[in-house]
């Protein structure tokens, strides 16, 4: 059968178009011959998500975002559509949420799964979700600091330019010069310290030189000492010191027994009535000697003849 040119250029022209249309699909990321279920969500921003974006679960990619409208009559807000795999089942509450996939602010869809009985029917509109990027998470974090900053110079500025703040902005003032007083004394406290440790250092250079010099004389004496101590190691110390132990409890046991009377130094010494006895026998007797050495012709009676003295 003869094919006619026209007939031919039919045919290369259809063929071409069928190439082009799935390249072109295949270049957006789509899979002509896989199913597919279209879900929808409205955004307020979407932060340069644009087509062909991936769509995950859990890190696994199920599609793509097939595109971002502009919608005019709804007050400027973007409707996201995306594609994903028909043999994913999606509850009527599960969400859309847009992320940045990486550092660099690149977006993504996450389709975060409901827990819904019912299902989602194709072409839905899903809650949408905006998750805050990187920017926006640390404007959140340093938010409350930025204000606890805000307050505290609020504050400073109120006490440096009120009239409780007169005494401090003359404490500020006066700062450099304290800060020279206190340099001016360390340096001097530096220059004392300095000093004094030479001296100490010169002391104990001399001491030592002093020490070289007179090393055999105190060697000798290390030895004289050390000659004396062995001597006392040799005396029997331990047992002179039990024997004085006895003495003096001996001592103190006849000091007791002459406090308590006891003996003869005890009766002499508790005992007044002897006392008083001996006293007066010492003062007959001191009467006695003096009558004694005054007539002594009373006491003696000596005669050569035989005769007895005439007289009293």
């Amino acid at each position: 059968m003869k094919i006619s040119n026209e007939s031919k250029v039919g045919i290369f022209a259809a063929i071409a178009i069928t190439i082009m249309i799935l390249g072109y699909n295949y270049m957006k990321g789509r899979d002509l011959f896989t199913r597919t279920r279209t879900f929808y969500a409205v955004f307020e921003t979407v932060d340069g998500l644009v087509a062909s974006n991936p769509v995950m679960i859990n890190g696994y990619r199920i599609g793509q975002v097939s595109e971002v409208k502009l919608l005019t009559k709804e007050n400027l807000r973007l409707l996201v559509e995306i594609e994903i795999n028909s043999t994913i089942d999606v509850p009527e509450n599960s969400k859309i949420k847009v992320y940045s996939s990486d550092v660099f602010g690149s977006k993504a869809v996450e389709l975060v799964l409901g827990d819904a009985p019912k299902l989602a029917n194709n072409r839905d509109t899903l809650v949408s979700w905006m998750e805050p990027d990187l920017a926006e998470n640390l404007k959140m974090i340093t938010a409350p600091l930025r204000e606890k900053v805000s307050s505290i110079l609020e504050g400073l500025d109120s006490t440096f330019n009120g009239e409780s703040g007169r005494a401090l902005r003359l404490t500020m003032e006066k700062l450099p010069k304290t800060i020279n007083n206190i340099n001016t004394s360390l340096s001097t406290v530096n220059e004392t310290i300095e000093t004094r440790v030479a001296a100490i250092l010169d002391k104990a250079i001399g001491i030592e030189e002093m020490i070289l010099e007179n090393k055999e004389v105190i060697h000798t004496t290390l030895s004289g000492l050390r000659s004396f101590s062995d001597s006392l190691n040799a005396l029997d110390l331990q047992n002179t010191m039990i024997r004085a132990n006895q003495v003096l409890s001996s001592l103190d046991t006849v000091l007791t027994n002459i406090n308590q009377g006891k003996g003869t130094l005890g009766q002499l010494a508790q005992n007044e009535s002897l006392y008083t006895e001996m006293d007066k026998v010492s003062k007959d007797l001191d009467a006695l000697l003096v009558e004694l050495k005054a007539h002594p012709k009373r006491f003696v009676h000596f005669s050569i003849f035989g005769k007895k003295d005439k007289g009293n």
